[in-house]
């Protein structure tokens, strides 16, 4: 009886530990390490783009947004999230989740998802991502978003560096706990005040 339950227990301690390699090998083969995000970009790059910066974005620790910053003609940008190997959600290795190129005539392109937390669950609204690798003849030194928030209407101004990518997003989009949230219209402006580029809903 002494030796089913030693017997026992030792095969289940080896049918965990052979499900936790298979766990690990499939983590491995489906993730990459920060070193090597930049060449993943490099190297699925669709605009020929021959650098990226990384930015990230507030309330989204676990997201990584990669921007095409050379010289490129059309927008690019690629989105990677922090992978989790069960219990432990600091691994230094990232998952790939999607890239966007745009038509070089766009100067500013964007992107709308619904975001992972930090457990790895799909969250109930939407986050919309605006970018833009900034190397048009009229440079953008500004913007304004509208959204609405249960009817009432709100408008978000912020600047960025001339001639500089940039990353502006807007979350919580959609309804959740009974509040809504609604994009209405984003515009994008020159150092002098001029309109470069807009969104509208």
């Amino acid at each position: 009886m002494k030796k089913k339950l030693v017997l026992a227990t030792v095969t289940l301690c080896l049918v965990a530990l052979c499900t936790t390699v298979m766990f690990f090998v499939l983590f491995m083969s489906k993730s990459i390490t920060s070193s090597e995000v930049m060449q993943f970009c490099l190297d699925n790059s669709t605009t020929e783009a021959t650098s990226f910066s990384r930015f990230g974005i507030s309330g989204f620790p676990q997201y990584a947004f990669w921007i095409a910053t050379g010289n490129n003609e059309a927008q690019e940008l690629f989105i990677f999230r922090k992978a989790r190997f069960g219990f432990f959600s600091e691994t230094n290795r990232f998952n790939f989740v999607n890239s966007v190129a745009s038509d070089p005539s766009e100067i500013v392109s964007s992107v709308m998802f619904m975001p992972r937390d930090d457990s790895g669950e799909k969250m109930n609204t939407n986050l919309l991502v605006f970018f833009s690798s900034n190397t048009q003849s009229q440079s953008i030194a500004s913007y304004s978003i509208v959204f609405e928030e249960d009817s009432d209407v709100c408008i978000r101004e912020g600047g960025v560096g001339t001639d500089q990518w940039f990353v502006v997003s807007v979350s919580n989009l959609g309804t959740n706990n009974g509040m809504s949230r609604k994009f209405i219209s984003a515009d994008f402006f020159d150092r002098d005040g001029g309109l470069v580029d807009s969104t509208i809903r």
